[in-house]
């Protein structure tokens, strides 16, 4: 592993060794597809039409690519025979907001450039050009990632097709600044459940009021402190917030049940059987205790062979991932795997997602440097 990889950057920036730009018409054309695949509406549940144009392109440009459509994930494959097999993963859904996709100043503007099109732009332009590169490389682009974990296109294929999601190693083109983001943060939203006894609010002592008795538990949970923790040399800063509160059905009667959401990012030194015991504790006096859902986290594995070289050929910063990423789903079935991708990830989410050409060509030429691929 390079010197300083693991440890904490502090730069604003990150570039790609021996970079060199695209060529200025292929600059401007995969910004073009960026904006072209923008334009394709694909909010989580609504993915067909991208996941047909996706498909569509493979199939008429992918040479020496295997091609196969599950539902709204389309997966294409090399498949020479050879002794590795990388992995490129991203997410074709957006959440929702404002549709349409505007080019100006080499720059796009619209709801998904950043989380995540520009990366899917990455990942079909290199998709037409790994016929012959030295090792066998997987596209996967999946529905339903904005949705969670348990709902993701990526979660259905690891359990229904986990030959066409095999690999050695895998790269997650979310939005990173073109930053290696090592690992990710695992995620739990919790349901805690305190029973009352309905009763008129004139005559309390009839019933047992449930706000009342989840008064200590949710004092517990909303005090709690953000925690840093150092895993593999980064820095993963976790949480645990209080983020609804439902109780009551009128203001003359006691209610009979209090229900707390909690939700929790914790670091990948944890796993999420670690934080719902703490959760239980915390709540301690709850009648009921359920999770709602969850996504793995993934550890850095900075010392894996194929996470050093990535980071070696490409001249990369590192900073740990703050938030959830595929990262951990690799993670789960053992395939080490990176967050890499183009933008910035403070504008995913945003209104004003902002993508620029240099960040997409930046992206390209990395991966291209990575998978061998040689130049026209």
């Amino acid at each position: 592993m390079p010197a300083g990889a693991g440890r904490v950057s502090v730069q604003n920036r990150s570039t790609v060794a021996g970079e060199h730009s695209l060529a200025p018409e292929d600059e401007a054309d995969l910004l073009r597809l960026a904006a072209g695949l923008v334009a394709i509406p694909s909010v989580s549940r609504s993915e067909e039409a991208l996941a047909g144009f996706v498909e569509a392109r493979l199939r008429a440009r992918g040479r020496g690519l295997s091609v196969d459509r599950i539902g709204n994930c389309v997966v294409a494959r090399t498949g020479r025979g050879l002794a590795r097999r990388v992995i490129l993963s991203g997410h074709l859904d957006t959440v929702p907001g404002v549709q349409g996709a505007r080019v100006e100043d080499d720059e796009l503007t619209g709801l998904g450039a950043v989380d995540m099109k520009g990366g899917l732009a990455v990942m079909l332009l290199l998709a037409e050009q790994v016929e012959s590169n030295p090792c066998d490389t997987t596209f996967v682009f999946y529905d339903g990632e904005e949705l969670g974990s348990e709902r993701s296109g990526l979660t259905r294929l690891f359990a229904q097709r986990p030959d066409l999601v095999a690999g050695d190693f895998a790269v997650v083109l979310e939005p990173t600044g073109n930053w290696l983001e090592a690992g990710c943060q695992g995620t739990a939203v919790f349901e805690v459940v305190f029973n009352g006894k309905r009763a008129h609010s004139a005559r309390p002592w009839l019933g047992v009021n449930a706000v009342a008795r989840a008064v200590p538990a949710l004092n517990r949970l909303a005090s709690c402190s953000t925690v840093t923790e150092e895993v593999e040399g980064l820095l993963y800063r976790g949480s645990l917030q209080v983020v609804g509160l439902q109780a009551g059905v009128a203001t003359n009667v006691l209610p009979d049940e209090c229900i707390i959401q909690v939700s929790r990012r914790y670091a990948p030194s944890h796993t999420l059987e670690e934080v719902t015991d703490e959760v239980r504790r915390l709540a301690d006096g709850a009648d009921r205790l359920t999770v709602l859902r969850s996504s793995p986290a993934g550890r850095p594995r900075l010392d894996h062979p194929l996470v050093a070289a990535f980071q070696r050929d490409l001249g990369l910063r590192v900073r740990p991932k703050l938030g959830t990423t595929d990262v951990g789903r690799f993670s789960l079935v053992g395939i080490p795997a990176v967050n890499f991708g183009p933008g910035s990830a403070e504008m995913a989410h945003t209104s004003h997602e902002v993508l620029s050409a240099s960040a997409l060509s930046r992206s390209f030429q990395g991966l291209s440097r990575f998978l061998g691929l040689k130049e026209e």
